[in-house]
């Protein structure tokens, strides 16, 4: 499949799916900590190019004032994130560049940083050679930028990565954590997973259709969502997301929820569905956590 997931990986999380309670919290024994809430932006928290509706506004602070943690866990670069947490309020480290940074906004402290590797640059050099029609970003730990940009990224991609300056491979003195291909045939960007980034070197995900983003081995929001919990402990982890890279919190947290506007193959990851983000739909998912908040009780 397009994520190249093994079967394995895919029983590991519905086997955590089993454990989950039901609606009622049967078994559970809800702790005054809720939990933490790691949510993805565009197309889950908010849609994409518009702005947070105020009633997820309101349902973010109702989990906080209840104890819970919340935290972004978004493709967006360091930049873009400030800018988001102006507007939404979070008490926790966010994910930020698909996994590769975790940052923490309240101290201004960089957590952890997974920088790609110079033979990824290497293959960039081809990608840039022989696929003209493909979109190049370069996120760094500070910044974003474009190698080369095309109409899907212009028209369809988040304004921090659509408006990124244009450079070149070469200009690029800081470390590179992600890049962003964008390309309107998706069986070109199948390709580019096959030929190039196939191995052991990085990790190749779709963050949609159109849209796929690399980082380096191992390095996803999964990884990065484990880093948390580890900072956290024995607490209650929700998750939400819309699309396959989105799928990867799903392993290590309780619950994972996706809106019912996700594509089909990240819905039949979720424990449950919530509205589409234009809906304001996230505030289910967050309703359900905290009248189900607690720790697993083994």
């Amino acid at each position: 499949s397009a994520s190249g997931w093994s079967g394995s990986r895919m029983e590991k999380g519905k086997r955590l799916a089993g454990k989950l309670m039901d609606s009622k919290g049967t078994g559970m024994h809800a702790r005054r900590n809720p939990g933490l809430f790691l949510s993805d932006v565009d197309g889950t928290l908010l849609k994409t190019r518009e702005p947070v509706p105020p009633v997820v506004l309101a349902s973010i602070r109702r989990w906080m004032e209840a104890g819970g943690r919340f935290a972004l866990s978004t493709g967006r670069c360091l930049r873009s994130a400030r800018r988001l947490v102006e507007e939404i309020t979070v008490n926790a480290p966010c994910i930020l560049c698909g996994g590769a940074m975790v940052y923490d906004f309240s101290r201004n402290q960089l957590l952890c940083a997974r920088p790609l590797g110079k033979g990824t640059l290497e293959k960039l050099e081809t990608v840039l050679e022989e696929y003209p029609g493909v979109s190049v970003t370069l996120t760094t730990q500070e910044d974003v930028y474009n190698v080369r940009t095309n109409s899907r990224l212009k028209n369809r991609g988040v304004e921090e990565d659509a408006g990124a300056p244009l450079t070149t491979l070469e200009d690029i003195r800081e470390p590179i954590v992600k890049v962003l291909f964008t390309e309107d045939d998706p069986q070109v960007l199948e390709e580019l997973r096959e030929r190039f980034f196939s191995g052991e070197e990085e990790t190749f995900s779709f963050a949609s259709r159109h849209f796929c983003e690399l980082t380096a081995r191992g390095v996803n929001k999964g990884s990065a969502a484990a880093f948390l919990r580890g900072l956290y402990g024995d607490c209650r982890m929700y998750t939400a997301g819309d699309a396959m890279s989105d799928v990867y919190m799903a392993e290590i947290s309780d619950c994972f929820f996706a809106p019912v506007s996700a594509p089909e193959e990240v819905r039949s990851w979720a424990d449950r569905l919530f509205p589409p983000p234009w809906e304001g739909g996230i505030t289910e998912a967050l309703r359900y956590a905290l009248e189900n908040g607690g720790a697993l009780e083994k």
